[in-house]
Parts: C-alpha cells; structure tokens; sequence
C-alpha cells in the first residue's frame, strides 16, 4: 500500500461482535493490556453500548470514533445523549478526511438510536477540528482547578497529621445533624435515594443515579475511588464524594483528584470537601477538580479555596432539528463535574 494513496473504508463497530477490534485498538493507540477496561467502558454502561466506526485499510486500523451513553438532567428528567471519547487517526492516514467521515457518522447512529447530542472534551490538538469541520460549540466555561496543600513538605509528617486532624475540626457548624464517614463502595440502592431528595426540575446537569455511580466508580477496573459519605442523623443520605490519588509527577510531588461532590446544600458539599482535605493534607501536594464555575459543584469548590488552573474545552453538538427536551445551556448553571470522564 503507497501511502501517499491509501484505500481504507468505514466500518461500523459493535460491541460484543467486535470486541477483538475495539481490543486491538485501545492496545494500538492507548494503553496494551486493558481489556477489562474495554469490557467496562463498551459492555458494562447501563446506558448502552458504543457508537463506533473504524477506517479500515484491509487489517490495519487507520482510525477510531467512537461515542458512549450519557444522560443529562433537563428540567428534572433525563435526557439521552452521548459522550464523544477514544477517538484518533493513525499517523499514516492523517489528512485524508477520516476524522470528519468517521464522525458525522457516528452522530447518524446516535441520533437514529435516540442520543439527542454529543458533549466532548477535546485537548488543544483536536479542538480546532470539532469547532470547524464537526459544528460544536463551547457554551460554558470548564475549567481544571487546584488546591494547593503545602503541609507535607513544609512540616514534619507528625506536624503535618496534626495540622491535618485540626483542619477536620474546623468548621464543625457546616455538619450540624450530619454523620460523614468513608466507605469502601456507593451503595447504588443509597444513591438513588439521594439523587431521588436532590434530583429537582430545577436541576440541570449530569443525571447521577445509583446504576450510573455504581457502574462510573464502584466497577471501574482502571482506577481505584474512594469515597465519604454524608448521612442525617437519622440514616437519610445527604451527601457523597468521590475521589482518587494521582500518581507522582517526575518532582515526586503527588496530589488527588476530586471526582465527583453532591449532596442537598451547600453545607453538605463544604463539609465533605473539608473532609477529604483533613485526610489527604499530609500525604498530597494539591487536590484537583474540573467543573463549571457557576455550578452548584463549581461554588462548592471555590468557596473552598480551590482556584482556576487551566481552561479546558467542553464542546457541544445537538443531534436533529427538533428542540423538545433538547438541552439548552444558555443561561444555565450546568453541573458537569469530573465525574463525566477519567482524566488521569
């Protein structure tokens, strides 16, 4: 094959027939050896299985598109939609019109199975593309944001677990009637009665109930959560957050990464992030979160002490021409937190 002049083709991509193929490809162009991971992200989402198409020349893949269910809350119900991921050209076939054939016809599937947008989250490389050639849009403002924490390396560990039990014990008014507790797991039949108190018609974001927890943080087989919780005093959920170490960078600093923080109010929200900050102050450098800063997540962590990082792009692309139950983002406070994807 010249490649001045390859021959490729698209293929629609399914999972479980083509399970070996999507296999092939995330050891191709991401990470060998995960195919637990391909398993969850493509077999186990209780909300469907991928939209994918492949360039194939011959064996060889040339390129991936590939979208997965999600659900937004809008107006208090959840609307169908779909997550745009695992996506890349190979080297050999760039310029060739992969990226933009492969996906205007992963959006054809999606919207003939019921997905009434796509969201992404592009880096800086793939961004121009989306915006020009595939007719997304940036509604909100996204942004990565930081905690410094400078008690591991300013002090001794034994000062640095003090200093830590102490923070725990401030602000002990934001938990009046609360019990917060670490857990191994969310328990998904808890959550759902939590997103039941917190789930309004008012509420417009990511739609967070048990099954989706469950399957997002519980199952996940690449990452290892962890997670504290927020009861009344009477056993109700109020509250949850989910979290994750990062690993070291090449100064041998280290931080965590909120994933996710929700609960009834804002005192709930204050109150597991201070939470996490006493328990990881002595062994991290920074804790981490992506959100929209008008968000009820987003007030949370500024409110905090967590400041902008770094802007991130989050795209939007609604599918179809009808606008009943579309999502609307004009004017809204969306609550999109990291919880949509893994970022490490």
């Amino acid at each position: 094959m010249s490649q001045e002049q390859p021959r490729w083709q698209v293929v629609r991509v399914n999972y479980p027939e083509d399970r070996s193929l999507l296999v092939r490809a995330h050891d191709l162009f991401y990470q060998p050896g995960e195919e637990g991971y391909v398993d969850w992200l493509c077999g186990e989402n209780p909300y469907g299985t991928p939209f994918c198409n492949m360039a194939m020349d011959g064996d060889s893949i040339a390129g991936q598109y590939m979208t997965v269910p999600i659900k937004l809350a809008v107006g208090g119900k959840p609307v169908s939609g779909c997550l745009s991921l695992d996506t890349f050209t190979h080297e050999n076939y760039r310029k060739q019109g992969i990226f933009t054939t492969l996906a205007e016809r992963v959006y054809e599937d999606a919207e003939r199975g019921g997905m009434r947008f796509t969201l992404g989250l592009p880096n800086e490389n793939s961004r121009p593309g989306f915006l020009k050639s595939l007719r997304f849009t940036e509604p909100i403002s996204y942004s990565v944001n930081a905690l410094p924490l400078p008690l591991r390396r300013a002090s001794s560990p034994s000062a640095a677990r003090r200093a830590a039990a102490g923070w725990r014990r401030i602000g002990s008014t934001l938990e009046r009637n609360l019990r917060i507790r670490t857990v191994d797991v969310l328990d998904p039949d808890w959550c759902d009665v939590l997103w039941e108190r917190i789930q309004t018609s008012e509420r417009w974001g990511h739609w967070k109930d048990g099954q989706f927890l469950d399957w997002r943080f519980n199952r996940n087989p690449k990452f290892s959560y962890r997670f504290i919780i927020a009861e009344e005093m009477g056993g109700r959920p109020a509250g949850y957050l989910a979290w994750c170490f990062e690993p070291p960078n090449s100064n041998g600093k280290c931080g965590a990464w909120v994933m996710d923080v929700d609960g009834l109010g804002l005192n709930v929200r204050l109150a597991l992030l201070r939470h996490l900050t006493g328990e990881v102050s002595a062994e991290v450098d920074w804790i981490k979160s992506m959100h929209s800063p008008l968000s009820r997540y987003g007030r949370a962590l500024t409110l905090s002490g967590f400041v902008p990082l770094r802007k991130r792009s989050l795209i939007f692309r609604p599918h179809g021409s009808g606008t009943t139950g579309m999502p609307n983002f004009a004017g809204r406070a969306v609550d999109l937190s990291t919880a949509l994807a893994d970022y490490l």
